[in-house]
């Protein structure tokens, strides 16, 4: 699918049973990592470097959506 209309990503927690990893990093910005709890979402610009570390045990459940906007003329 295209992608160049992406403006922003929004990722929702949907997790109701215990994991480890997949926490969500965005390395221009330092080590920091973040998760959000159970019905919490992270919104961040589709324009920055991210990644979702491995899960390393149990499962992890997210609803991901992106908001765009048309092209620019």
């Amino acid at each position: 699918p295209a992608t160049r209309n992406r403006k922003f990503a929004v990722t929702l927690n949907l997790n109701t049973g215990e994991y480890e990893g997949g926490d969500l990093r965005f390395p221009e910005y330092g080590p920091e990592l973040f998760r959000p709890e159970k019905g919490a979402a992270v919104v961040f610009s589709c324009s920055l470097l991210h990644e979702v570390m491995p899960v390393t045990r149990g499962h992890r459940f997210v609803a991901l959506t992106f908001l765009t906007a048309p092209p620019q003329r």
